[in-house]
C-alpha cells in the first residue's frame, strides 16, 4: 500500500546501500530517477546533481517538494562496488 502525503509537503527520498556482508558502502555511481503523474522520469546522479547529498558512508537522500497531485514512483540505482536496485512510491492528495 502506498503512503499519502498532502499536496506541497516536502519529502525526502533515502537510501542506504549495504555490500554483500551487510556493512554501509558506496556504489561506484548512484541514481535516482522520479516519476510524477504525467510526467516523464527525471534522473538525478550523485556527483553530477547537487540535489543527491551523501548523509554519510553509503546513505544518500534528495529533498522533494510534492506539488503534483497523484501517484509518484522513485527508484535508486548503486552500481559498480555496490549493486542494488531500491523502488516505491506514494500519492500526493489534493489541498
Amino acid at each position: 500500500m502506498l503512503e499519502h502525503y498532502e499536496q506541497d509537503s516536502l519529502l525526502r527520498f533515502r537510501a542506504t546501500f549495504r555490500n554483500n556482508a551487510g556493512a554501509l558502502a558506496d556504489p561506484t555511481t548512484i541514481t535516482l530517477w522520479h516519476t510524477e503523474p504525467g510526467v516523464a522520469a527525471v534522473n538525478y546522479v550523485y556527483g553530477t546533481d547537487v540535489e543527491v547529498i551523501r548523509e554519510s558512508l553509503g546513505i544518500f537522500y534528495l529533498d522533494y517538494v510534492a506539488d503534483a497531485v497523484g501517484e509518484h514512483k522513485w527508484r535508486w540505482k548503486g552500481t559498480g562496488a555496490v549493486q542494488i536496485a531500491i523502488k516505491g512510491g506514494f500519492i500526493i492528495d489534493p489541498e
